[in-house]
């Protein structure tokens, strides 16, 4: 059966005015969080395409891994969970931005790296000895 827009009108106006607004705001909370996971989404692809600039494969395999993370958790609804995972999102890009240089080769075969202005002061703590064998 098929319902005009009259009548469906109409069963929405016999619901509370309560409902209506419970269900606007949840409508209106999940366009605003599917904005967020976008904008960390395509924040995380721009860190990579920059980083792994003509690098083909690492800016495929980069992609399809950020993709498949997102993917995972595309059914979450739980709000504390998702801010998590759009602070992880963040965090991603800022490492990824901050803390990894591509290796370029050069003409006599072996390998510069040439930190860019974004890496400059990035800190990066270099495991003990001790560290790595507890984790072994």
């Amino acid at each position: 059966m098929r319902c005009r827009f009259g009548e469906f009108r109409a069963l929405w106006e016999l619901q509370s005015p309560g409902e209506n607004r419970e269900r606007e705001r949840e409508r209106e909370m999940g366009g605003r969080v599917a904005g967020e996971a976008l904008t960390a989404y395509r924040a995380v692809l721009r860190a990579t395409r920059r980083t792994f600039a003509g690098d083909k494969l690492m800016l495929k395999e980069s992609a399809a891994e950020v993709r498949k993370k997102f993917d995972e958790n595309r059914h979450v609804t739980s709000e504390a969970e998702i801010q998590r995972l759009l602070g992880e999102a963040r965090e991603a890009s800022s490492f990824i931005s901050t803390m990894i240089v591509q290796a370029k080769l050069n003409p006599s075969g072996g390998y510069v790296v040439k930190p860019d202005k974004e890496h400059a002061g990035a800190m990066l703590e270099i495991p003990s000895e001790e560290i790595l064998k507890k984790s072994a």
